[in-house]
């Protein structure tokens, strides 16, 4: 049994602080992005209001600022020190030696102080100069190493394809990416020109300048240059660590984690631990009551509670730094899958990090006082010299708070991984008013011209059904509109969203025309007219809108209403929206003939390296672009999953340990029931029901916390399904089941003990 005993604590142990060292590095690391950066209390994102407001779940505010508004700052105001201008540039293609490459690196344009704003870390050492004419870049060490293989690539050319140009840099510098959470994701830097609108961080004097700047741009609004010319904004600060969390961030070269992830890794940190933890309270308390009689002894014998205490903490001692050792041991395998989960950085190195050394010493330092006085308080209370034949009195059937909390998590888990399960299932399984089989061909911008040439070559296709030109396929962006119209004398206004395509569109995208009729064809007749949803339609009620001007937009004349399609994840309602008429576009769609997707495949790739032979094909189905929009959850899901299996674990493991520690304390009562004609299943039962029980009142606990848990997720989506009454009843029966499964094995071998050998045991 002891044998038994030490290896549940030192796995317990081991697995309890391995997974709680990690969530909690990976917190520690999540809530201080920047740590690098001396100056990042001082930096601030330049942020105005919406001029689209706060329509559809979009933020009430931008972080994407007009020209001229910083440069009015740190002119006008003293406790501007600088600013630094960033935009993200599209990559299509990267040639260096006669080599082309397609990785798509992310480039930003920036100020030239960029890398001195920001403290990135230049290996070239030319902070000063790195960025001082529009043909110098700064490139990763990564990209260097890739290009140019050992050698400091200063001063060598890279020719870099954009959407709209090809254009030649030298190399002015090479940086290192921090290996601390940051909230910008960069290859390449080359210099800020021109007066664009972009994202703008000013940097002050003092972090207690925030209020007084504030002040300043709201008395002086009408003056700073604002995007939306026509009324004046309100400008404010956003904290660079702020910066990190906001929703507004949502360009390609931002990383961002969302707050709640944060809140649920700790709740899962503290939910592991718990059950590692009292794993092990559990199992050194049995073990304490194994050693009673010993303890006892040596207590006659003149003993203290404080010797006692010593003496098992010894023992003890042994047994935590076993865990230890396993516990590094599984923090080093796990690390790789932690990153591929949450999409972090942490290393081996993190660990012996001032922050996360304290961490693991302040844990070892819990555990080693926790079980000081769990040992002290049990030696005191249960072990005085008045109960020497303690062993010979029945055994009281107590409630085993520890075990419920472990059988509540456990169900907790298993409720939230159903729900999650559920609602993905849910998600891809949703109609969203699109055809999630069409296939979308991004055709590059040096080729666009050729994407009606690529549409006539696949129309001759007879595996083909539909093909449409659009200049954005659907899930990969769209604008947003503010149009103003007179209801009756009284000024309203709404902000449709705006997608466009030949004739083809709607019928290759599957979109059902409710009323009215779809695109003829004919550019000059449709390209005054478009297709609202009924989304848009409804702002209208009781009006007919098919053959009238759209509301706030009178170039164009409604001919048709269409059903409501998604082009968003589920976590947002359907905006009003609108198509409008254009043949034009580099996004080509295809919808094959059902069950001749490969050869429709493999027809594309041929026309692809025929057309355009110097890029590799890019194709993608709406039903992939769809789930990626979802992505979060599938690493959500994974999260919640892994932590069910480690509860499940751990708690079967403690459960075990425990049916084996009543089997042997229940040895004689087995021996007398037996003779006197208990049957087998009678026995399994008297080991089973204070099991059961634990089960039962840890249900009850469990429904109502993981209601109100997966309830709240579920919030979060437009579009969800239902918390059905089954999932509830089956977590109950699955947590008895593991229950059961764990401890009936040695209940059976219990009761089928001859019980003429017990009794001789006794």
């Amino acid at each position: 049994m002891n044998k038994l005993n030490s290896s549940v604590i030192i796995i317990s142990l081991a697995v309890g602080m391995a997974f709680f060292l990690l969530i909690s590095v990976f917190i520690q690391r999540e809530l201080n992005p920047e740590s690098f950066n001396p100056d990042k209390h001082r930096i601030f994102a330049l942020q105005t209001n919406n001029p689209f407001g706060a329509v559809g779940g979009d933020s009430p505010k931008m972080l994407f600022v007009r020209y001229g508004s910083a440069e009015y700052m740190k002119e006008n105001f003293t406790e501007v020190e600088s600013f630094c201008r960033i935009i993200h540039n599209s990559v299509t293609q990267v040639k260096v030696n006669n080599n082309s490459f397609y990785n798509q690196p992310v480039v930003l344009n920036a100020s030239s102080n960029f890398f001195n704003f920001f403290n990135y870390t230049l290996l070239s050492r030319n902070e000063q100069t790195v960025l001082k004419s529009k043909n110098d870049i700064a490139i990763s060490k990564e990209l260097a190493m890739k290009y140019f293989g050992n050698e400091m690539p200063i001063g060598k050319p890279i020719i870099i394809s954009f959407k709209s140009e090809e254009k030649e840099f030298l190399v002015s510098g090479v940086f290192e990416k921090p290996n601390t959470v940051t909230q910008f994701n960069f290859d390449m830097v080359s210099l800020f020109h021109g007066e664009r609108n972009s994202r703008c961080y000013v940097k002050l004097d003092s972090p207690l300048s925030r209020q007084k700047m504030e002040q300043e741009f709201e008395r002086l609004k009408d003056e700073i240059p604002v995007i939306k010319g026509d009324s004046p904004n309100q400008y404010d600060l956003l904290p660079m660590n702020e910066a990190y969390y906001s929703s507004m961030r949502r360009s390609i070269f931002d990383l961002t984690r969302d707050k709640a992830d944060l809140w649920i890794a700790i709740l899962v940190a503290l939910l592991i631990l718990g059950v590692g933890l009292f794993n092990y309270l559990i199992l050194i308390k049995n073990r304490l009551n194994d050693n009673s009689i010993n303890y006892i002894i040596n207590r006659i014998h003149g003993a203290s509670n404080k010797d006692l205490t010593l003496l098992f903490m010894r023992e003890v001692f042994v047994l935590i730094l076993v865990s230890i050792g396993l516990g590094i041991l599984l923090l080093k395998l796990l690390i790789p899958y932690f990153n591929e989960l949450l999409k972090t950085t942490i290393t081996a190195s993190t660990f012996i990090q001032f922050n996360s050394l304290a961490l693991s010493i302040l844990l070892l330092g819990l555990v080693a006082v926790i079980s000081y006085f769990f040992a002290q308080i049990h030696i005191r209370t249960k072990l005085s010299t008045t109960n020497m034949k303690c062993s010979f009195q029945p055994i009281r059937r107590k409630i085993n708070v520890m075990n419920i909390f472990q059988l509540a998590v456990m169900i907790v888990l298993i409720i939230s991984f159903s729900v999650i399960i559920k609602q993905i299932q849910f998600v891809n399984n949703k109609e969203i008013g699109l055809d999630k089989n069409v296939m979308a061909i991004k055709i590059p911008q040096a080729y666009k011209n050729l994407s009606k040439a690529f549409k006539e070559e696949l129309r001759a296709n007879p595996n083909i059904k539909e093909v449409a030109l659009t200049p954005s396929a659907p899930f990969l962006g769209h604008f947003k509109l503010l149009f103003n119209y007179d209801d009756n004398g009284v000024k309203k206004e709404y902000y449709p969203c705006f997608f466009s395509g030949d004739a083809s569109f709607v019928k290759t995208l599957g979109i059902r025309i409710l009323e009215g009729e779809g695109f003829s064809g004919n550019p000059e007749v449709d390209k005054h007219k478009c297709l609202v949803n009924k989304s848009l339609a409804s702002l209208f009620p009781n009006q007919q809108l098919i053959g009238k001007s759209m509301p706030g937009n009178s170039d164009k004349t409604i001919i048709g209403i269409v059903d409501d399609f998604h082009f968003s994840n589920l976590k947002r309602k359907i905006e009003p929206g609108f198509i409008e008429y254009r043949d034009e576009g580099p996004n080509v769609l295809v919808k094959a003939i059902a069950g001749h997707e490969n050869e429709v495949e493999a027809s594309i790739a041929a026309i692809w390296s025929k057309l355009i032979p110097d890029y590799p094909v890019n194709l993608e189905s709406l039903d992939l672009r769809y789930k990626s929009l979802h992505d979060e959850n599938k690493n959500f899901i994974r999260l919640i999953g892994s932590c069910s299996i480690i509860s499940i674990f751990l708690s079967m493991m403690g459960l075990f340990a425990i049916s084996v520690d009543k089997s042997i304390k229940l040895t004689k009562e087995i021996g007398i029931r037996k003779v006197n004609g208990a049957s087998v299943l009678e026995i399994i039962e008297l080991l089973n029901k204070d099991f059961v029980k634990w089960v039962s009142i840890a249900y009850v606990i469990a429904v109502p916390v993981a209601w109100y848990a997966t309830n709240e997720w579920l919030k979060g989506f437009a579009y969800k399904t239902e918390l059905s009454w089954w999932i509830f009843i089956l977590a109950g029966l699955m947590a008895l089941f593991i229950a059961l499964i764990t401890i009936s094995w040695q209940s059976f071998k219990a009761a089928r003990r001859n019980p003429i050998e017990v009794l001789r045991y006794e």
